[in-house]
């Protein structure tokens, strides 16, 4: 049982590489691994609010919190990493060029994005041998061999927490404690100290927002659980119907998007924003475009997030199954969608209008209905989707 609660089984999954040699043989890395893994839970369990924290590290000597070497391994490691709400790297040369850590980070990813809380700072490196990969290799651009996701929108590396020493660092550059060695010893007691603040810190973020949302659907907070109080959209948008609608387009939408909001108003339904500049905005992963500095972006965003907290439902347009859409569907459909539903006290419904032709598998993981935007009764199919999220969304 995870510390942070929900559906996490694990609070931390420490990813990290064997290190093992040419001939097959267990490199020095395993151990020191090894070694880490267990201080870094000893130290987090040392603080009483934390002594329940789930570490799971692949040989572990604890049960919960390792592989069965009596199952297949592939199933066993995607189900723990996916169900971890932090990932631990511990970035070596091997790490990089190991195919197995590759995929558990992008288990994690891919669980992450079908998730309601922001992947920003859950993904915590550790930085235990300069990452020498090929010749004419610095210091300074180390993180240009990182992986992507270990990386900003404009390419530069976490700061991560490191542990060897940054001066005169060479290929063959070893971490502090290495073979049961005293050398660095303040140095690693310092960086471990800072690293099980930062990860009881965004432990403590974590639970604070999953226990928010639980109190958004469970308002009684325990015992007989008080009904959500969500106005149910009629077939026909009639009188006691949902009255104002998000409708979140990209510009090349725009006509679709003019199209789709005058059938809504021709039926009754106040629709924001008054103008399709404002949906520029999308996903934080989105690359600011030329000219834009982070001022206007955040104008932009709290404006948008302001109109989303006044409407009773919200409608993503989406016209081809590509990245601008996965984006919308997490930004707007999702982290968004979840803000709105903590500021009203109750479960928006929400919807993708399509036209793609297609399911979109990443809506369905987000349990987001889709409607069949080339189907000329969607306005019908769209308020009967609003009525039966909604009634779903307000059961005891």
């Amino acid at each position: 049982m995870s510390f942070v609660g929900g559906d996490y089984i694990h609070d931390v999954f420490i990813s990290y590489s064997h290190g093992t040699l040419n001939d097959g043989v267990p490199g020095p890395l395993k151990d020191w691994s090894d070694a880490f893994a267990e201080e870094l839970r000893t130290r987090i369990h040392q603080i009483f609010l934390f002594r329940n924290v789930s570490v799971f590290f692949d040989s572990s000597e604890r049960p919960a919190e390792s592989v069965d070497r009596s199952r297949k391994l592939t199933g066993q490691i995607q189900k723990h990493v996916r169900g971890s709400a932090i990932l631990v790297s511990l970035m070596t040369p091997h790490y990089s060029d190991s195919d197995w850590c590759g995929e558990e980070r992008n288990w994690w990813i891919e669980e992450g994005e079908t998730r309601t809380l922001d992947m920003d700072g859950r993904i915590i490196v550790c930085k235990v041998m300069p990452n020498v990969t090929e010749a004419g290799w610095s210091l300074t651009r180390e993180h240009e061999s990182w992986p992507e996701c270990f990386k900003d929108e404009n390419g530069h590396g976490h700061v991560g927490f490191s542990f060897y020493s940054q001066s005169g660092v060479t290929a063959g550059t070893v971490p502090y404690k290495w073979l049961g060695s005293s050398n660095g010893l303040d140095e690693f007691d310092a960086e471990m100290r800072m690293l099980v603040s930062s990860i009881t810190n965004r432990l403590t973020e974590i639970k604070a927002e999953l226990d928010q949302r639980a109190r958004c659907t469970d308002p009684a907070g325990g015992g007989e659980r008080e009904q959500i109080s969500v106005r149910i959209a009629e077939p026909d948008f009639g009188e006691e119907s949902i009255d104002v609608i998000y409708l979140h387009a990209r510009k090349p939408q725009a006509a679709w998007w003019n199209s789709v909001r005058d059938t809504l108003i021709d039926k009754g339904r106040i629709i924001v924003p008054d103008e399709l500049s404002l949906n520029e905005i999308g996903a934080r992963e989105q690359k600011r475009p030329a000219g834009r500095n982070e001022e206007q972006v955040a104008e932009r965003i709290e404006a948008r997030n302001e109109l989303l907290c006044e409407c009773d439902a919200i409608v993503i347009l989406g016209t081809e199954k590509n990245d601008l859409l996965r984006k919308d569907l997490l930004s707007i459909g999702l982290r968004a969608w979840r803000k709105a539903c903590g500021f009203q006290r109750k479960v928006l419904p929400r919807a993708l209008l399509s036209k793609i032709g297609e399911p979109v598998p990443l809506a369905r993981n987000l349990k987001i209905p889709e409607c069949n935007g080339r189907n000329a009764a969607w306005p019908r199919q769209l308020a009967e989707e609003f009525r039966r999220t909604a009634a779903r969304d307000a059961e005891p």
